[in-house]
């Protein structure tokens, strides 16, 4: 509903404001003090030349009479709207037309009306399914077999007296497990199973010899980690320019990242390149063979870093500390 503004005057400092409220209370935004705004109430204070049009409005909504609008909710209320405008309830929130203006439905309510209730719904019926039976015999199921009889009436006949000869009181079941599923399927006892051949004795073995003592054995040598001899660094101003390239750009963009997991600038081609700095020097230096790239992109700036299959997620996953780094995970052919 659109209502017109009134401008009136407030009672404790005089100043003149402008409120769409009809029929309830406002307040004053200069002292906040409250007043009520009657239904048909008209223009108060002095009318600007770019208000003349509002306020004349304003009186003619005032002087409209007030007209009583029915809610199919049963509920009823007075509105100054215009006549077939589309309002809303103001308790169900249902759009209502304005009916048009008479002497039947203006004025004060009479004494005791009550709006008549909403013709009350008829019930929605659903007809019951009906269930029709089919009468063609070549639709009917047949079993195949007879059906088996139940462990119960297996052990009525005779089954309870199969089960003792299988497993006599105090000792293992007779026939192992070829007995057990004889005394279940069959009606007679299983023949008990051949005793089996007696293993072969084993032949003795010879003593050894005694080896000879020695005093001060020699100190052996430590010997190298598989693979550390092939994994020598290398350098890097003998690689082509593009390779160079591409191993300062992802060391750089690692190394920002402030993990523990670096890139090695001088490993051989062909082998992992990821560097682990929480483990020994000795063995931060990968073996093993590139299987996997990692791409990190920081801007239109792309380098790859060859790893093995070990390292590959753990050095992807360090571009998660920036977030204007990312890093995704190729297997190469």
């Amino acid at each position: 509903m659109r209502t017109v503004p009134v401008q009136i005057v407030c009672r404790s400092c005089a100043e003149p404001y402008r409120t769409t409220v009809r029929g309830g209370n406002t307040r004053c935004p200069h002292c906040r003090t409250s007043r009520h705004v009657r239904m048909d109430q008209e223009w108060e204070g002095p009318v600007t030349p770019d208000m003349s049009g509002a306020a004349s409005r304003a009186v003619e909504v005032a002087t409209r009479p007030a007209v009583w609008v029915e809610c199919r909710c049963g509920h009823e209320w007075q509105s100054l709207a215009r006549d077939r405008m589309t309002i809303r309830c103001p308790e169900c929130g249902t759009g209502q037309r304005v009916p048009y203006r008479t002497d039947a439905n203006t004025g004060p309510s009479p004494e005791g009306y009550r709006p008549p209730p909403p013709p009350p719904r008829a019930p929605r019926v659903r007809p019951a399914p009906v269930w029709e039976p089919d009468d063609d015999p070549e639709d009917e199921w047949e079993p195949d077999e007879p059906p088996r009889s139940s462990l119960a009436d297996w052990m009525r006949s005779g089954g309870r007296n199969e089960l003792a000869r299988a497993f006599p009181p105090g000792g293992a079941p007779r026939g192992g497990l070829a007995g057990i599923l004889a005394a279940f399927g069959a009606r007679t006892p299983a023949a008990p199973a051949p005793a089996p051949a007696p293993a072969p004795a084993r032949r003795a073995a010879a003593p050894r010899p005694a080896r000879p003592a020695v005093p001060n054995p020699p100190a052996l040598a430590p010997t190298a980690p598989a693979g550390a001899a092939s994994v020598l660094p290398v350098d890097p101003q003998t690689l082509p320019e593009r390779e160079q390239r591409r191993r300062d750009d992802v060391c750089q963009m690692v190394r920002s990242l402030g993990t523990s997991l670096l890139v090695w600038y001088n490993q051989p081609p062909g082998r992992c390149e990821a560097l682990d700095t929480n483990q020994p020097s000795d063995r931060q230096r990968c073996p093993g063979i590139a299987a996997f790239a990692v791409r990190f992109r920081r801007d239109v700036t792309e380098a790859d870093a060859f790893t093995c299959a070990a390292h590959a997620r753990p050095l992807a996953a360090t571009a998660d500390r920036a977030p204007y780094i990312t890093a995704t995970v190729y297997r190469l052919r």
